[in-house]
């Protein structure tokens, strides 16, 4: 029999692509880095702190924006809420980032996060401008 006098197959349906749901610690990765890095930003902060306050606030910015004299906290106050910001600042950068994340947007996460704390450090700078 001719090939041309064969009857055609119909063509298959075409599966939907559907969008694999990504394992949990693949959505997690920014969150769990920042964890994991912040002892070790720590121990790098008691090392910054002795070298002056511009290379301790280029690690850590929002430290010392609780420092500034704008908001009038007592010394306890202040020493208590530093604390916090230094151990929970990159864990929070490491939330936001994993709230923006997506499989193909991880460059868009890290800039979120890049973005936050170099704002922070240009606040820091702009308000230290104003110190009574």
């Amino acid at each position: 029999m001719p090939p041309a006098s064969q009857p055609r197959k119909p063509a298959r349906a075409r599966k939907l692509r559907v969008p694999s749901r990504s394992k949990p610690i693949h959505a997690l990765w920014p969150l769990l880095f920042c964890v994991a890095l912040d002892p070790f930003l720590v121990r790098a902060a008691s090392i910054l702190a002795l070298e002056g306050p511009k290379p301790f606030t280029l690690l850590f910015p929002w430290v010392e924006f609780v420092h500034l004299p704008i908001f009038h906290f007592t010394g306890e106050t202040m020493s208590t809420i530093s604390q916090w910001v230094l151990y929970l600042q990159f864990p929070v950068y490491g939330l936001l980032m994993t709230l923006r994340s997506r499989a193909d947007r991880r460059w868009r996460a890290l800039n979120i996060g890049l973005a936050v704390h170099f704002g922070g450090i240009l606040l820091v700078e702009i308000l230290s401008y104003f110190r009574p």
